[in-house]
């Protein structure tokens, strides 16, 4: 097996959610630390590719289709009313500010 030219390296990241990220590069993507990328991962939230060799040393990549889903599975939509209640927050009492004539 001959290791690939630069031409088919590139067409090879042409297609659609061919393009791997490690754990590093995903948590970076994602605002998260590495080690909650591979938790993600084990615990099957995160789906990955294991490039390693063995089942002891394993060489997690993510797609970045499967990072899309992820993310896109993520989203939280709340509607006005819940936006206002989080704004007011716990403390919805404002303290009156004495008037003096």
């Amino acid at each position: 097996m001959s290791t690939p030219t630069t031409t088919e390296q590139a067409d090879i990241l042409k297609l659609p959610g061919a393009q791997m990220l490690t754990p590093t590069e995903a948590a970076k993507y994602l605002g998260i630390s590495p080690a909650q990328v591979r938790t993600l991962c084990a615990y099957g939230r995160l789906p990955f590719v294991n490039v390693g060799v063995g089942s002891c040393r394993k060489r997690r990549r993510i797609p970045v289709g499967e990072l899309r889903k992820f993310m896109r599975a993520q989203v939280v939509e709340i509607d006005a009313q819940e936006t206002r209640a989080i704004m007011a927050g716990p403390y919805t009492h404002r303290p009156t500010i004495p008037q003096y004539h």
